[in-house]
């Protein structure tokens, strides 16, 4: 059984700081399966927003396409093209200064115009092609690297409903055993709560647990935790 264990934040930089630290964390400790782990956010203005980390996310997907296709294709056309034009030029330009046609000084200069004229021409036409082609490639790839690593919509959506308006958590898909460790890093790197859901829907969410600091503050205010949650 896998569970989303949902760290909760006061405010976006302690939230996007420890999903850095997660991140990390994770990458060290590859053999707990931790992934997705994201960070979502409502902020005050009711806008919300959620972001995987570790995933090729279809933006960045496409402009990394664009790039490769534009170099995969610009560079090898535009060697060609300068090379072939380089190769007519003078063959033409050197028989036209040879009968008269065209000034012997100039010939030269004439077909090192043809050749980067050829060069360039060519760049920009494959250069085109090739970064649209890139584009459409990385976007595809992003999308499906996104549905099949990154968290669900569904998944998304349950965990921006835990969320007050202007507080942000940080969120891991785990198994069952590694859950309570995930859950205590998430405590480590200061989540004011921890919240367990099931990652298929029919289930309710397990227990919230406050961290200690968020325990003690609410203690010291005379405050209570909610219903259900206990303390640790």
């Amino acid at each position: 059984m896998r569970l989303l264990v949902v760290g909760v934040f006061d405010d976006e930089v302690r939230a996007m700081q420890a999903v850095e630290a997660l991140h990390v964390w994770r990458r060290a400790r590859r053999q707990l399966g931790i992934r997705p782990i994201a960070v979502a956010g409502r902020r005050s203005s009711g806008a919300t927003t959620c972001r995987t980390w570790g995933v090729l996310r279809p933006r960045r997907g496409a402009l990394i396409g664009l790039l490769a296709g534009l170099l995969l294709l610009a560079l090898p056309a535009a060697g060609a093209a300068g090379f072939v034009g380089w190769a007519l030029g003078s063959v033409v330009f050197g028989l036209g200064g040879l009968i008269g046609m065209v000034p012997s000084d100039q010939v030269g200069a004439m077909v090192l115009e043809l050749t980067a004229g050829s060069a360039a021409l060519a760049a920009l036409l494959a250069g085109a092609v090739g970064a649209l082609v890139g584009c459409l490639v990385g976007l595809l790839v992003g999308l499906i690297d996104t549905a099949a690593r990154g968290l669900s919509h569904a998944e998304s959506v349950r965990t921006l409903a835990m969320l007050d308006t202007g507080s942000w958590a940080v969120v891991a898909r785990a198994q069952l055993p590694v859950a309570p460790v995930v859950r205590d890093e998430l405590a480590r790197l200061g989540a004011a709560a921890t919240i367990e859901a099931p990652a298929s829907l029919g289930s309710a969410p397990s227990a919230t647990t406050a961290a200690p600091s968020a325990v003690e503050g609410r203690q010291a205010e005379g405050g209570q935790l909610a219903p259900g949650s206990r303390e640790r």
